[in-house]
């Protein structure tokens, strides 16, 4: 009896493999080519490396770029509930100091997976 449950279980074994095998073939049109990026071309056919060491060499002539940022438009998220809120939000009071993430803007909150609050509404 004991052989007899171990062909039964072996064999079990081999159609579910042979299942799996057959459910993981690829299925669809093979492309007749084979596919690549499209180079980008700037202004009079420059290729993307030219374009990039141009930039490059022009950089240190417009000295450095710094984004002015508004304090009005700053925001702070709540780790924990991933949710940004204005300065004088009430929810922000309860939240603990460790868990407070300061955004400069709405959009890097939004960039870093937080949602608005919806009882200060802050927007853009």
């Amino acid at each position: 009896m004991c052989t007899r449950w171990h062909e039964v279980t072996r064999l079990a074994a081999l159609a579910l493999l042979a299942a799996c095998s057959n459910a993981a073939t690829v299925s669809g049109n093979i492309p007749e080519r084979e596919t690549r990026e499209v180079p980008i071309r700037g202004p009079a056919g420059a290729s993307r490396s030219a374009l990039y060491e141009k930039r490059q060499q022009d950089a240190p002539a417009k000295g450095p770029v710094v984004e002015k940022l508004d304090p009005k438009k700053a925001v702070t998220g709540i780790a924990s509930t991933h949710r940004y809120h204005s300065a004088g939000c009430e929810l922000l009071r309860g939240a603990p100091p460790a868990d407070l993430v300061p955004f400069p803007t709405v959009w890097d909150g939004l960039d870093d997976g937080y949602r608005p609050c919806e009882a200060c509404r802050p927007g853009p």
